[in-house]
């Protein structure tokens, strides 16, 4: 109890803004946070962002649209996937898809654009990782729980 004789608790709510985007004159409103019994779910889905063709991956996309979309939402994007006079193309889908999967994992699925900061020159190397090669990375990692190809190595030969 505190000095107020109030019983203390422990409060873990954590604030998370809406997800909106829009596409034309449709404002899109996503869930705020994946529930976690939902994860794996999203994380079979994220490789979707490597798919070669919107074709091959609209079957994932549609899917992942259902997990993180509200149902109303979610009603009119399907339907816009069709219409012929105001359609979602691959124009809007592909950085859509992208923006929600950076949004719920906290992490890009597109390589930082270099700084546009004239006054370090182009060569100019200020970075502890300087000279570090790093690997360009095509989308989210993410791995359910338990997943049997999560594991960490070392450099070759330790």
């Amino acid at each position: 109890m505190d000095d107020n004789g109030q019983v203390e608790v422990k409060d873990f709510t954590v604030k998370v803004k809406p997800k909106r985007f829009r596409i034309d004159d449709d404002v899109f409103e996503a869930v705020k946070m994946i529930p976690l019994g939902l994860m794996k779910d999203l994380a079979g889905l994220s490789d979707v962002v490597k798919i070669a063709s919107i074709e091959a991956g609209m079957e994932k996309i549609t899917a992942l649209m259902d997990l993180v979309l509200l149902p109303d939402s979610f009603e009119v994007f399907n339907r816009r996937l069709t219409d012929k006079l105001n359609p979602i193309g691959d124009e809007h889908l592909l950085p859509v898809v992208r923006w929600l999967l950076e949004q719920y994992t906290k992490r890009p699925t597109q390589p930082p654009l270099p700084s546009l900061d004239s006054s370090v020159p182009a060569d100019a190397s200020t970075s502890s990782t300087a000279g570090v090669l790093v690997e360009e990375s095509t989308g989210p990692v993410l791995e359910p729980i338990g997943s049997s190809t999560s594991s960490i190595t070392g450099p070759p030969g330790t």
